[in-house]
């Protein structure tokens, strides 16, 4: 051991996490010194709304795919989903 100290490399996070956390803390910055007087949920927006995109995204794709092997089953046989 070379007496040199090593830190685990952080979590990856996804692309342009970064910029989000940065401007969800500038939009909280102008709202509590009173630069805005925006709601506190567009204040909080960077950090709810690609949440709720990621869960639509999801949902849709999930119907899609529900749809799609229901309507591939053929009446009287078992059901491709497992």
């Amino acid at each position: 051991m070379s007496g040199s100290v090593q830190f685990p490399q952080p979590c990856a996070l996804p692309p342009g996490s970064d910029f989000l956390e940065r401007l969800a803390l500038l939009f909280i910055a102008l709202r509590l010194l009173g630069f805005t007087d925006w709601p506190w949920i567009w204040v909080l927006a960077p950090l709810w709304v690609p949440l709720g995109l990621g869960m639509a995204l999801f949902a849709a794709l999930s119907l899609a795919v529900l749809f799609r092997t229901s309507r591939t089953d053929k009446p009287g046989q078992p059901s491709s989903v497992v």
